[in-house]
């Protein structure tokens, strides 16, 4: 197992990954996440990455809807 060194990049790949995880097991389960929810989860991800990923998972939740 690597251990990651505080702010470094791979550690902030890390937590979005995991923070991208949790969002799309989310959506599967409720129509809405609030950004405040996740912020306060993943308390080491600021803000605007937060925001930036939720708009991602909204863009693709939107063309899978589209599609079925």
């Amino acid at each position: 197992m690597e251990i990651m060194s505080p702010a470094s990049k791979n550690l902030h790949a890390y937590l979005v990954n995991r923070m991208m995880a949790y969002v799309y097991r989310e959506f599967k389960h409720r129509d809405r996440i609030a950004a405040d929810e996740l912020s306060f989860s993943f308390s080491n991800i600021s803000d605007a990455t937060v925001r930036k990923y939720m708009q991602v998972c909204s863009d693709l939740e939107v063309q899978i809807l589209t599609c079925s």
